[in-house]
């Protein structure tokens, strides 16, 4: 993200901080949402817990169509979004082995020709781990008949980044990692296809606005989805790994994290299918999808772990 436009957000959330507005989430350059529906319009979003009515609030709390951050005044929007948490199962078993009996990760092969499975940090790791893992320990995989099988080990993790958010999206580290498959369990992990992979100006990828990507989880299946911002300030959930953020009636569910979402048709001199980045979280809950989750981009993940190439089963 440019220097200005995330200065804008660190100024705009100053301000909604100095108001006391409640349940504040997040602050992203995105689209206005009427009706459910994503319109082209670009404004500021506000994401909150719950949105409440005007007559409910103090007054230096309510919030107008728009909202002044130093001299200019930049159109508003309010996004309800409850809860944005990690969608992993422990200990990593929405990790797949064969195709669509799974998350649908990226693949690529190291120096050494091993072939290396691309992830979250928390799937790899079971959940909400408060300090950086350490490579070498086991992955599991939840199999399509039943069980557990030892799928490989961790090997590259993301960066260290200072503090943690107990049950947001900061857990002191970017959340990416990356594991060696097994020798044992090559023969299930079979490549199909080499992906395109995203990349671009800061210009570019705010372009991506308005396109839609597609993802399939070991939960949710295959979903689809619309970037609704690019690039978000960084606060309480949407904290530091979040590059993208998306929006949809019906998206993900607990265990997809780590799936990767691709653009579902040609866009902008992208080709469909291009690997956008990794899914780690949403608004889920036990009883409905997500609407909101956030990702990764695909760049920054690999080159955190090394990646040069991306293939997917």
């Amino acid at each position: 993200m440019s220097v200005a436009r995330q200065q804008v957000l660190q100024r705009a959330l100053r301000v909604l901080k100095s108001r006391g507005v409640q349940d504040l989430r997040g602050c992203a350059h995105g689209l206005r949402v009427w009706n459910s529906k994503l319109r082209k319009e670009p404004c500021l979003t506000v994401f909150v817990k719950e949105k409440r009515d005007m007559g409910e609030l103090p007054w230096r709390q309510r919030l107008g169509s728009k909202l002044k951050v130093g001299r200019k005044f930049y159109p508003l929007d309010i996004l309800p979004v409850g809860e944005i948490h990690f969608e992993a199962l422990p200990l990593g078993e929405e990790l797949a082995v064969e195709g669509a009996s799974g998350t649908t990760t990226g693949y690529f092969h190291d120096a050494q020709n091993r072939l290396i499975g691309l992830s979250c940090a928390h799937v790899l790791w079971g959940g909400h781990q408060q300090q950086q893992p350490m490579p070498g320990s086991d992955v599991y995989s939840e199999q399509p008949a039943g069980g557990r099988a030892r799928l490989g080990s961790t090997t590259d993790m993301g960066e260290n980044l200072p503090g943690s958010d107990p049950g947001g999206a900061n857990l002191g580290y970017t959340d990416c990692a990356s594991f060696a498959v097994a020798v044992n369990m090559l023969d299930a992990v079979m490549l199909t296809k080499r992906l395109g992979i995203l990349t671009g100006t800061d210009v570019q990828l705010y372009a991506l606005q308005t396109a839609t990507v597609i993802g399939v989880g070991a939960i949710s299946g295959q979903v689809t989805g619309t970037i609704h911002a690019v690039g978000g300030s960084i606060d309480g959930d949407f904290a530091p790994s979040v590059d993208f953020i998306i929006y949809g009636h019906s998206l993900t569910r607990e265990g997809d994290s780590g799936m990767l979402w691709r653009l579902k048709d040609d866009f902008l001199g992208w080709k469909a299918n291009t690997a956008v980045g990794i899914h780690m979280g949403g608004n889920s809950t036990e009883t409905q999808p997500a609407t909101v989750a956030v990702g990764m981009f695909i760049k920054r993940a690999m080159d955190l772990v090394g990646a040069t190439e991306l293939y997917s089963v």
